[in-house]
C-alpha cells in the first residue's frame, strides 16, 4: 500500500484562463493521481462525469514503446473513439512519463467530432485540444504526474 504522502490529487479544466471567455469550448475536466514515482491515473471527461473506459499502458523490456491493454470497456458499441483514446492517450502520456500510466477518456462522440476555436490558436478538433492540454499541463506541473 502506498504511503499517503506519496499520493497526489491534481485536477484541471479544459479552459484556460485565456479560453474563459469563449463560449466554444466544451467542459472537459481533468483528475489525476499520482502514485509516488511509479503510477499515475488520469481521467479526462465531459459534463456527464462518467467512468466508462480505461486502459493502462506501461514499458516492458520488451518493447520500445509502452504496452498498453484495456482493462474497462463501455456499455455501447457507438463510442469505440473513447475507447481507443484511452489506450492511445495511455500510451503517449507513460511514454512522456516514463512510469505506468491508467487513463480514462470519457467524452461523447458528439463533442469529439466538432472543431473548436481556442484563444490564439486556429481551429482544432478536440481530441487535439485535450490531448495538448494534458501535455501543456505535465511540463506546467511535473510533480503533480
Amino acid at each position: 500500500m502506498a504511503d499517503q504522502s506519496q499520493i497526489n490529487f491534481h485536477t484541471w479544466s479544459l479552459k484556460t484562463k485565456a479560453d474563459l471567455e469563449m463560449k466554444s469550448l466544451p467542459n472537459i475536466n481533468f483528475h489525476c493521481i499520482r502514485y509516488s514515482d511509479k503510477c499515475a491515473y488520469i481521467w479526462i471527461g465531459d459534463s456527464e462525469t462518467k467512468m466508462e473506459y480505461l486502459s493502462c499502458a506501461m514499458k516492458t523490456p520488451y518493447e520500445k514503446d509502452p504496452t498498453a491493454i484495456d482493462i474497462m470497456l463501455g456499455n455501447d458499441d457507438q463510442n469505440n473513439n473513447s475507447q481507443n483514446l484511452s489506450k492511445e492517450l495511455s500510451i503517449k502520456i507513460s511514454k512522456k512519463l516514463n512510469k505506468q500510466v491508467f487513463a480514462s477518456f470519457n467524452v461523447s462522440n458528439n463533442l469529439l467530432a466538432q472543431t473548436y476555436n481556442q484563444a490564439n490558436e486556429p481551429e482544432d478538433n478536440l481530441r487535439n485540444i485535450i490531448e495538448k492540454r494534458i501535455f501543456e499541463e505535465i511540463k506546467n506541473r511535473p510533480e503533480s504526474f
